[in-house]
């Protein structure tokens, strides 16, 4: 199954930066879930880029939405558009997500997943960078509707993927998706 990573780039990236890490999951949604990843899949959209931002004190970066659960906060993340290289991916993101002309500190790695309901499998790729920047983050992007920001200590990304996976009904299936992102940064940012 083609899981949509641009090995080129990938291989690429990795001679720049270093070894990475490589995951794959197996995702079972629901109906609607699946109707939401197929949407995306119309649209062009095949992969993202996910951003740990480094803060001072050892923290990390992360954001919230108005319309996201009460308390939920999570790493920034943004599409990768067709044809555009996965790095002015993580640049472009960085600047309309966070405001700021980013670094990339290292290219962590590479999570492809398949996204399933019943005979219905949706590929999908997450770029994963650890990245600096100064100044304070803002958006740029008004799109984005990002409403809040708060960093804590790289060692509490586990805890966050634990509530992003217990959000309630409507919610689950995108926290169950997100927890794979942040328990993976978790995993190889040691700080």
């Amino acid at each position: 199954m083609n899981h949509t990573a641009d090995e080129a780039e990938v291989a690429r990236l990795a001679g720049q930066y270093g070894p990475i890490t490589r995951e794959h999951h197996e995702l079972h949604v629901s109906a609607e879930s699946i109707d939401w990843w197929q949407g995306l899949q119309a649209k062009g959209r095949r992969a993202e880029v996910i951003l740990a931002l480094a803060r001072p004190g050892g923290r990390v970066l992360l954001h919230t939405k108005p319309f996201y659960p009460p308390g939920t906060y999570r790493l920034t993340s943004g599409g990768v558009k067709p044809g555009e290289p996965i790095e002015k991916a993580a640049y472009r993101e960085g600047y309309e997500e966070l405001g700021l002309d980013v670094r990339i500190e290292r290219f962590l790695g590479v999570i492809t997943y398949a996204i399933q309901h019943e005979d219905v499998v949706i590929p999908f790729t997450s770029y994963v960078f650890a990245i600096g920047g100064d100044g304070e983050p803002h958006p740029t992007d008004t799109h984005e509707l990002i409403s809040g920001y708060r960093a804590i200590p790289w060692s509490e990304l586990p805890a966050v993927a634990d509530e992003l996976e217990s959000l309630g009904p409507d919610w689950i299936d995108w926290g169950r998706f997100r927890a794979i992102g942040h328990r993976f940064v978790g995993r190889l940012v040691a700080r």
